[in-house]
């Protein structure tokens, strides 16, 4: 028997196997300690490689530490030295990351991996390596909006447990309230750092903002109650986009001025209601205009039908609907509007009267 033969029994004899209650015998794989130079990108048989999601593991592991293990095929193979090398079968990204932060050959750096049973899983089959590397990566599920808001809800923050109530509450008051659009409303937002501020357990609603997250809440839940969020009632995109430019109007024309002292946080509150109210009269005109066109013309009033002539109503893309509530802003004189709520001198001006 040769020596990588005999390396190789060896190995296998530590495998384990168990019956279950039905007979059938269940292979284990084996938690191993090994050391990283010893572990080496599968290029063979993994999807290719993407460096941006080398460098989003490299920064996980560089934040919270290595937390879990890679799954590896039993060597089949020695380096010169005579070290057992390891393909991975699943974690091909994450090896590549601590690659990247330790370097290639760190044989005093030790990695957690589970080593798959062999000769069951031999990555000197093609195949069945192939086999193995995609049925442990396709039902890899990305978390989504709800599985980041509960877990983090477990944990006690008190936003994200108001932010689960609220969407457990949208099953009876606005089923069309969709879990992204609660998100956007609670972050303030929708671009990659609000989105990461959700995710990373760092939401908090302050007292600040809370008075215009209740009335995004409330003027959501009428919206999509009345408009839905289907394409052919109300493009999603504009609901989200909504959210976005409301936020930014208050941020910067609004709560500006309430920090600067030119402006009361009474004012900003008004000013800020009568901007939702506005746009979601807007919205209802616009929408029952086109199912007014559709009757003179003779038009089925179908799904698809009103998703067909919508788009000579309500704009579609992103900056379209960008444009329209600036232009739908200056033609309500909003601007005016501020400008009559606003004190020049601030609030020296008014501890002095």
């Amino acid at each position: 028997m040769s020596t990588l033969n005999s390396i190789q029994k060896k190995r296998s004899e530590r495998f384990k196997t168990y019956r279950s209650k039905d007979n059938k015998l269940i292979s284990f794989g084996l938690l191993r300690d090994i050391p990283l130079s010893q572990i080496r990108f599968n290029e063979r048989d993994n999807r290719r490689k993407y460096n941006q999601h080398v460098w989003t593991m490299a920064d996980k592991i560089y934040d919270a530490g290595f937390l879990g293990v890679i799954v590896v095929f039993e060597s089949t193979k020695d380096d010169h030295l005579g070290n057992p090398i390891y393909d991975p079968a699943e974690g091909n990204h994450r090896t590549d990351a601590l690659h990247t932060i330790f370097g290639e050959d760190r044989s005093d750096v030790i990695i957690p991996c589970l080593v798959l049973p062999w000769p069951e899983y031999n990555t000197s089959e093609k195949e069945i390596a192939l086999e193995v590397i995609i049925g442990l990566n396709k039902d890899n599920k990305p978390w989504t909006i709800m599985d980041y808001i509960r877990g983090w809800s477990k944990t006690g923050r008190k936003s994200y447990m108001r932010l689960e109530q609220e969407i457990h509450n949208n099953k009876t008051k606005a089923q069309n309230l969709t879990e992204a659009l609660m998100s956007y409303i609670f972050v303030m937002g929708k671009s990659t750092t609000d989105t990461k501020t959700l995710q990373d357990g760092k939401l908090k609603l302050s007292q600040e903002h809370k008075p215009y997250i209740e009335m995004m809440l409330d003027t959501m839940r009428d919206w999509t109650n009345q408009f839905g969020v289907k394409k052919w009632q109300l493009h999603p995109t504009f609901s989200a986009n909504f959210i976005v430019d409301a936020y930014k109007f208050l941020n910067e024309e609004l709560l500006k001025r309430v920090k600067e002292g030119t402006m009361d946080s009474a004012d900003s509150v008004l000013i800020f209601d009568r901007w939702l109210d506005t746009v979601h009269s807007e919205i209802y005109k616009n929408l029952d205009a086109i199912e007014s066109y559709l009757e003179k013309k003779g038009i089925s009033k179908k799904p698809a039908e009103i998703k067909k002539y919508s788009r000579m109503f309500l704009p579609t893309s992103t900056s379209d609907i960008k444009n329209y509530l600036e232009k739908l802003r200056i033609e309500k004189k909003f601007s005016k509007l501020i400008k009559s709520k606003v004190n020049p001198l601030g609030k020296f001006a008014k501890k002095v009267s």
